[in-house]
């Protein structure tokens, strides 16, 4: 089953498509039906043209017509599953050895059913099959997540090979379907993989590991990661940057539902969120829970958050500004953060939804002329700020709660021109500018 972002759930296989270009229909969408090859007849098309007669769909706001597209849709289906005989309840047959079998030997069916599209992402993340194995229980939902994510490029690959049992894989067959990938997803399917065939040793259906083979190894980036630096570069953002951010998010209105009244929102707790992550150093996941009750405190005279970080599990206050102070009163929500129509966000649950509000602001500030900035460097930014404003390392790691400096020194701060600027100034090179 297929779905195309901001179009609404269309019905058995249906995704929209393109517009026709040329004539009497031009600039309407076309629409296909995708046939399941189960119960294709032969010589049947594996695309049928929805709706068949006019009027056409003119786009995701044309009720009408997608409620004829749908109706269209189960009559066809039905039409040809009546006609091959097939039952949609029975089981689908998962041949031994292969990856759907392994799939459901780690999580259940559950898992596959995940994998498949049966079941949401996050649901099967949060409550797994009971069924499954102890490695599968003792994940975390966010792991499992990832998981699952992996495992549908993992079910289409074995799709692609008619669920060759992994007995009869190749290294090398392996190693090409990992190199269509980049490095990141490459690991995380590798991962995937492993698990996989781990469960196939121990279910006495692999006796060599495709992964370890002699020709197994994945083509390797042209530069390697130097220990303790990081894989992308890291961009520090300046305080204009975040005012930017945060002037956007409170003023533009560019956010709305994809169901209901398509009416444009601010997003005040955007706002609120880069400057408490450019403020406390602090993740985006951490940023999301705090609430005012618990985490808003006054201490040594000063108004702050205290919360224990989710990185090093370290408790920690941080002093806000009185800008973002008031920003957070203003917004009068329980939650120190909230989405653009004024609800939380559950940690967990909504952290795709969360990400997504951040990635639209993002695109907000390029088209109004904004730099593009990664939050993640946001923590980066604090650390590399306070450096060179004259404080020592080992007070930095006060604000990013590490054990000692050393993360900062070879992670966290970053080469800052001021300094060097002060280093050749000190060894007589350049002269200081009134």
């Amino acid at each position: 089953m297929k779905k195309q972002s901001g179009w609404p759930w269309m019905g058995s296989y249906v995704v929209p498509k393109y517009q026709r270009q040329r004539g009497a229909a031009a600039g309407t969408w076309l629409i296909q039906f995708h046939v399941p090859r189960r119960i294709r007849p032969e010589g049947f098309p594996a695309t049928v043209d929805l709706p068949r007669a006019k009027p056409y769909c003119t786009g995701p706001d044309d009720l009408t017509c997608i409620i004829r597209i749908k109706e269209e849709a189960a009559a066809l289906y039905q039409a040809l599953r009546t006609g091959r005989g097939v039952d949609d309840n029975a089981p689908p047959s998962v041949r031994v050895g292969s990856m759907p079998w392994l799939i459901e030997k780690w999580g259940g069916s559950g898992l596959l059913d995940a994998v498949h599209g049966k079941i949401g992402t996050t649901d099967a993340a949060i409550r797994p099959d009971p069924k499954s194995r102890e490695e599968w229980m003792n994940c975390k939902p966010r792991t499992r997540m990832l998981y699952i994510r992996s495992l549908r490029h993992v079910l289409a690959w074995s799709i692609s090979i008619r669920h060759l049992p992994v007995s009869a894989m190749k290294p090398a067959q392996v190693r090409d379907f990992l190199n269509t990938f980049s490095s990141g997803q490459r690991k995380n399917i590798r991962d995937a993989l492993s698990q996989l065939f781990g469960i196939a040793g121990e279910e006495s259906m692999l006796e060599t590991n495709p992964l370890n083979g002699r020709k197994a190894s994945v083509k390797r980036q042209s530069k390697k990661r130097v220990n303790g630096a990081r894989k992308t570069k890291v961009e520090c953002w300046s305080r204009g940057d975040v005012d930017f951010y945060s002037n956007v998010a409170r003023t533009l209105a560019g956010w709305q539902t994809l169901a209901g009244k398509r009416e444009k929102r601010t997003w005040p707790g955007g706002s609120i969120m880069v400057r408490l992550m450019y403020e406390t150093a602090a993740d985006s996941t951490d940023v999301m829970t705090w609430n005012k009750a618990e985490h808003l405190v006054e201490r040594e005279g000063y108004r702050g958050v205290d919360f224990d970080r989710g990185k090093t599990g370290q408790a920690t206050f941080i002093p806000l500004s009185d800008k973002l102070l008031g920003e957070i009163d203003a917004n009068g929500a329980f939650f120190l953060v909230t989405d653009p129509f004024g609800m939380p966000y559950e940690p967990v649950v909504d952290d795709s939804r969360m990400r997504g509000h951040m990635i639209t602001l993002q695109e907000h500030v390029v088209k109004a002329g904004g730099a593009k900035r990664v939050y993640d460097h946001l923590r980066h930014s604090a650390a590399t700020e306070a450096e060179e404003m004259g404080v020592e390392l080992d007070k930095v790691r006060h604000l990013t709660a590490h054990k000692d400096s050393t993360m900062n020194r070879e992670v966290y701060v970053q080469n800052s021109a001021k300094i060097t600027v002060e280093i050749q100034q000190k060894r007589g090179l350049i002269g200081t500018k009134e």
